[in-house]
């Protein structure tokens, strides 16, 4: 008869032929063919296999759509990234001085480039500023008959002692609040300034027409009706040019 090649229980083999059985894992019996493979070892290999494949494929399905490459260097960065090394490593106290490092740094510089504009936006309104505040000295100056060449020193001095009021218009300010002129109503001007200067500088205008040939004779004999006078001191202070304008103009110096 044939020999079965698994059976439950060796009562149906031939004694002579049960030594060529072998007991199985799963309590049976196994015949020993040479050159056989064992199908339950197949079968349990085969399926093992097969889980692991279906395993393999699931995970496999979360990194669908994903370049390769990219994900090696994206993994690469992880691996020699400080912050994430803090964070593995749990010192929380180093990854802490870490990002407020980072963020004063970032803060200094949106700082730093807000206050570079505000002083570009500064520069250009004292430009501007100076340019308005010149204009109305200019136009005090060309109105109370000023000497061209006194202009410059003029605005010199003006520049220290005027500025603008929201407005725009050239005012004095002493101790927090604006001065006001003669008439106690309006700001204290630069053409106000300006004659009060005739006394103090009187270089700064040309002398009064003569009033005729005679008065002229007078003012060249020696006779000072018309003259200008100025001091020694003032005299000496003023700048060289106008010196010799005060000098061709018949201007004398007192002591």
């Amino acid at each position: 008869m044939a020999l079965k090649l698994i059976v439950d229980t060796l009562d149906d083999v031939p004694e002579a032929l049960r030594e060529q059985y072998a007991k199985t894992d799963d309590g049976k019996f196994r015949l020993g063919v040479e050159g056989m493979e064992d199908p339950v070892a197949l079968k349990k290999a085969l399926k093992t296999e097969r889980e692991a494949r279906a395993d393999y494929e699931k995970k496999l399905k979360a990194f669908e759509g994903l370049d390769p490459e990219e994900a090696k260097a994206i993994l690469a960065r992880f691996a020699n990234d400080e912050e994430l090394q803090l964070i593995k490593a749990g010192n929380t106290e180093k990854l802490r001085e870490k990002w407020t490092e980072k963020m004063r740094s970032d803060y200094d510089k949106k700082l730093k480039t807000a206050q570079d504009a505000i002083q570009a936006e500064a520069q250009k309104a004292g430009k501007w500023s100076a340019r308005v505040l010149d204009n109305a000295v200019r136009e005090a100056a060309a109105k109370v008959g000023l000497h061209s060449h006194a202009v410059e020193d003029a605005l010199f001095r003006a520049r220290s002692m005027f500025t603008l009021d929201e407005s725009g218009n050239a005012v004095q300010v002493r101790d927090g609040a604006v001065v006001f002129g003669k008439d106690g109503k309006t700001p204290f001007s630069p053409g106000e300034w300006l004659e009060t200067m005739r006394e103090s500088a009187p270089h700064w205008f040309p002398a009064p027409a003569s009033g005729g040939g005679a008065q002229q004779s007078q003012r060249s004999s020696g006779n000072n009706g018309q003259q200008r006078t100025i001091k020694r001191a003032a005299f000496d202070a003023m700048p060289p040019r106008d010196r010799m304008a005060f000098a061709k103009e018949g201007g004398a110096v007192i002591d």
